[in-house]
């Protein structure tokens, strides 16, 4: 079970499917946005808080499944994420801010 990812996860470039759900992750590297050929990322059943700002560098996901963590914001630059077309945000403590 990860708790965190390793200083060298930025460099996996050219990975389209990632799959890190069922994990203890509470937190993401900044590299995290450097994985721009990422088409599908799940992250569910952890406990991320935050996500990096640098996550709107990920232009190219279409898949995006964060549900079951302990989420209460989500950063601006998702708004970036032009490609996407399913996301979920289900349990969390997202805040709805107006």
């Amino acid at each position: 079970m990860l708790t965190a990812l390793p200083n060298s996860f930025g460099k996996l470039v050219k990975l389209h499917s990632l799959n890190l759900s069922r994990n203890q992750l509470s937190w993401l590297r900044e590299s995290t946005g450097e994985l721009t050929s990422l088409q599908s990322l799940d992250l569910s059943c952890n406990q991320l808080m935050t996500l990096p700002e640098s996550i709107g560098n990920l232009v190219r996901i279409n898949r995006f499944n964060l549900f079951e963590n302990k989420l209460n914001i989500l950063p601006e630059s998702i708004g970036k994420m032009k490609s996407l077309q399913r996301l979920n945000l289900s349990n969390n403590q997202l805040i709805l801010l107006c």
